[in-house]
């Protein structure tokens, strides 16, 4: 399959890639940053973009199979926390307009 990762260079995220990768999809990384993810396979593309911005997206979803979201946040927040809806929110819109139909979000936030 060729899938997209959002937070690829997290935790959690880091461990979706090199599972795709080793089961032979093809992975396009959304990353803040490609510094933060120092893998080198063939299978895997790093692409920089603002995931509550669905226009930095929607390129790197064409023909795309799947959207894997594990996105997070890094410390725990008292307040509302509007971050995993405003960034769905954007990754769905992305997606419509790509034609995915598949989306899978999963989250380790605030786990130990």
């Amino acid at each position: 399959m060729k899938l997209v990762v959002v937070g690829a260079s997290g935790s959690l995220g880091l461990q979706v890639v090199k599972r795709a990768l080793d089961d032979g999809h093809h992975v396009t990384a959304f990353v803040r940053a490609t510094s933060k993810l120092m893998l080198d396979n063939d299978r895997l593309e790093l692409v920089v973009v603002d995931i509550f911005a669905e226009d930095t997206m929607i390129p790197h979803m064409k023909d795309k199979d799947a959207v894997i979201s594990c996105l997070g946040v890094t410390k725990r927040t008292s307040g509302v926390v509007t971050f995993y809806s405003e960034s769905a929110k954007a990754i769905i819109a992305a997606m419509r307009k790509a034609t995915v139909h598949r989306f899978v979000t999963v989250t380790a936030w605030c786990t130990e």
